[in-house]
């Protein structure tokens, strides 16, 4: 369907919200959540009201985008006011515009089935790799995989 992209783009803050919470989450101050819930909860309301009148379904999407979107950007502000803690933009926004030019991939071209899943497994698997990298170098996660590859333990 072509309402999949967009949702996947709402999601997508909808899930990076629970990373730009952990402010939060250890000055142990989480009701402030609540603000965000109930704000986001409003303007979802609102943009339902507005758009599903006017667009149908696509007033329902454009809706859900537009309110994971403050969603998130009120949870980060609400985390960041309490304890401050930095977050790479640049790789939010990297990760952002990965989404949209994919999303514009699966609108624009529609190439055969076999060589639609190889193109988003590729996808997938490069962004999940560069993520764990990311991690592993910037927050130095240690992962259990990659710890018995650097010791020699996998072949």
């Amino acid at each position: 369907s072509l309402m999949v992209p967009a949702l996947a783009i709402a999601y997508w803050f909808f899930v990076s919200s629970s990373a730009l919470r952990i402010g939060a989450l250890i000055a142990n101050r989480s009701a402030s959540f609540a603000t965000a819930n109930v704000l986001s909860a409003c303007v979802c309301v609102g943009l339902n009201a507005l758009l599903i009148s006017r667009y149908s379904v696509w007033g329902a999407v454009y809706a859900t985008l537009g309110s994971f979107v403050v969603f998130s950007l009120l949870v980060w502000f609400f985390s960041h006011r309490v304890r401050p803690l930095p977050h790479d933009v640049h790789a939010l926004a990297v990760a952002v515009g990965v989404l949209m030019v994919s999303s514009w991939w699966s609108h624009t071209f529609t190439p055969a089935l076999w060589l639609d899943i190889l193109i988003r497994l590729a996808v997938w698997l490069s962004l999940a790799a560069a993520a764990t990298l990311y991690f592993v170098r910037v927050y130095r996660v240690q992962v259990p995989f990659l710890l018995l590859v650097s010791r020699g333990r996998v072949s």
